[in-house]
């Protein structure tokens, strides 16, 4: 599965969220990557109610609701962990008190863990409202989840990673993963003008607003008021960084809500370890109150400061307003329409907009490669299909697209190590070449043959005859296997005189076995024969072991649909496997700009892959 990573604020990567769910839902890992430095309002007075020493919870719990309703829908629980309320000070330990007994009532039977949310919610506010300055701080427009957050914190050791990871896991049931802090040491940001103002609190970054004056740098500064170099970056980020096939740095308010971030210790060598097709920056639609007067070349040369924005593309929307549409040429950076036909100007990308054009980066070298004269070849387990049922949503939507991409003209044919039997496909006259890719079928799919192999599909040749078996040698091979080895007769399959197969095999008894399997055939068979000299035992798949030419792999096929046109091959075993001659042959010289190949892990993937091709196509 693809894992994009979302450099963000609390609001700015709302619709990015939105719109990757609403495309691909759960079938990209996203994760979100939050500085938690907010100290407005009541995220604030929860940082003041613990000396300074917990970070603001307000980022982490916008995003982490943001996915609880992706996961959940806007239930009781995202309606109590969004409200905010204003009471009087001693009023306030018993409207929250109030407020859980509510839920409470609402949570119905078959929610995650009913107890455990009440009890993790009872936790956090108790421990908040032991706190001494909880008594003399002002309730108003006060986020209650705020408050559990740093309650759970302070039990946590004023860890709120700890509370966030708890949070997600005991409340909100979404993956503790989900959000991630650049750093769990509580710190503050300060600011310097260009005449020399020192800003020493966010909410007065945020507001700035004076073009005439703007923020040139920030600072840290301890609990007590003392300068800091920024924080390392945690582990986790490290981590997050490293695995994700693509970093998004969302737009947002820069100098609080992500600059700090960028300025983590290793940030920017994390960052560059990336290669640039794994980088991608989201222009803004307006100027921010932060850098009030700045076009979106000036933004990008602020930020050249923190990124290597020339590894970089920034993406801008076409429906921003002026001045955040005058990028740089001194950076890479694409305009696309963002805006889903809304009021141009808008401060917010429209979310299916956002979403199409960050996949579609993602996938744009494999999508420019697909055109009429290219032939789309597909591995069958775990590329298209999981195996073993795993993945069968997926997998059907797989299917689909393939019907429905063939039937818009795209040239689609499907290679795999199978027997015929073990492919299931919904389209009809597509091109299957299975039993290690040296048969050829044609599928003829009808109410008539869903239990009926011979209606199911047409065998039309073999397009490796001098590499494929007699049959009086598979029934030799056959016999050898079950006499010598003791190999049940039923997991011993003919894969259409193009090999034998063995399934399913204990996976960790099947080295030994191919062992077995080869010193059998050189001790039994001539060494002058097909069999004796040709023929030799592998692992393949999961549980599988194949019998077959040393000759015959995938790029008999590929070489075959080379003739008369590129090919572009999808597949999941390029590292080890049957399709590692085919991704190893993709960056030889002689296969240039003729043969590519797209590494896919699951079928999740080849989802993804599909839906935005047929988009495009």
């Amino acid at each position: 599965m693809k894992k994009i990573l979302v450099i963000a604020g609390g609001s700015g990567p709302k619709n990015i969220l939105k719109g990757l769910h609403h495309t691909v839902g759960d079938n990209v890992k996203v994760q979100v990557l939050v500085n938690a430095l907010d100290n407005g309002l009541s995220t604030g007075q929860c940082r003041q109610v613990y000396g300074g020493k917990l970070l603001g919870p307000s980022d982490v719990r916008k995003n982490a609701v943001t996915r609880h309703i992706q996961r959940h829908g806007d239930t009781a629980l995202a309606k109590f962990m969004n409200h905010r309320f204003t009471v009087s000070t001693d009023l306030a330990p018993f409207h929250v008190n109030d407020c859980i007994d509510d839920l409470e009532n609402r949570l119905g039977i078959g929610m995650h863990s009913q107890s455990k949310v009440i009890e993790t919610l009872r936790a956090g506010a108790d421990a908040w409202f032991k706190q001494p300055l909880t008594k003399s701080i002002e309730y108003h427009d006060f986020s209650i989840s705020n408050l559990i957050y740093a309650g759970i914190a302070g039990l946590n050791g004023n860890s709120l990673y700890a509370a966030s990871k708890i949070i997600a896991r005991d409340v909100l049931n979404i993956e503790e993963d989900f959000v991630i802090l650049n750093s769990d040491e509580s710190v503050f940001i300060n600011a310097v003008t260009r005449k020399g103002t020192h800003l020493t609190d966010e909410v007065d970054i945020d507001e700035w607003d004076n073009a005439g004056d703007p923020i040139v740098e920030l600072y840290f500064t301890s609990p007590d008021s003392k300068s800091v170099p920024p924080p390392a970056l945690h582990p986790d980020a490290v981590s997050a960084i490293k695995d994700a096939d693509l970093v998004v740095f969302s737009s947002g308010t820069q100098w609080t809500s992500l600059i700090p971030t960028y300025m983590s210790g290793g940030f920017y060598e994390a960052i560059s370890k990336k290669s640039p097709e794994q980088l991608l920056l989201i222009m803004n639609n307006v100027s921010d109150t932060d850098m009030t007067g700045l076009t979106a070349s000036d933004v990008q040369k602020v930020l050249s400061k923190y990124l290597p924005m020339d590894k970089i593309t920034t993406m801008v929307n076409s429906g921003a307003s002026d001045d955040m549409q005058l990028a740089s040429d001194d950076f890479p950076h694409i305009i696309l329409d963002l805006s889903g036909g809304e009021v141009e100007g808008s401060r917010e990308h429209h979310p299916k907009s956002i979403g199409d054009g960050i996949l579609k980066f993602m996938y744009a070298d494999a999508l420019s490669l697909v055109d009429k004269d290219t032939t789309l070849v597909f591995d069958y387990d775990d590329t298209l299909v999981g195996r073993n049922n795993s993945f069968a949503e997926v997998s059907n939507s797989n299917l689909e697209y393939l019907d429905a991409l063939l039937k818009g003209g795209t040239d689609i044919t499907v290679c795999s190590g199978n027997s015929i039997r073990g492919i299931r496909t919904i389209s009809r006259a597509m091109t299957v070449y299975a039993d290690n890719g040296i048969n050829q079928y044609f599928t003829c799919t009808s109410s008539d043959s869903e239990h009926n192999d011979s209606l199911r599909y047409r065998h039309v040749c073999c397009i490796d005859e001098l590499n494929a078996f007699k049959p009086k040698e598979i029934t030799e091979i056959s016999e050898l296997l079950s006499s010598e080895l003791d190999i049940d007769a039923s997991k011993i399959i003919n894969k259409g005189n193009a090999g034998i197969g063995i399934k399913p095999v204990i996976p960790e008894y099947r080295t030994a076995l191919v062992y077995a399997i080869n010193t059998l055939l050189k001790q039994k068979c001539d060494a002058g024969s097909f069999v004796g000299g040709y023929v030799e035992a592998k692992v393949v798949g999961r549980t599988s072991i194949d019998i077959c030419s040393k000759r015959i792999n995938k790029m008999t096929l590929v070489n075959k649909l080379l003739e008369h046109k590129k090919v572009f091959f999808v597949g999941d075993e390029g590292d080890c496997g049957n399709d590692a001659c085919v991704k190893d042959a993709a960056i030889k010289p002689e296969y240039a700009d003729r043969l590519h190949f797209l590494s896919v892990e699951d079928p999740s993937d080849t989802y993804v892959f599909l839906k935005l091709l047929a988009t495009t196509v």
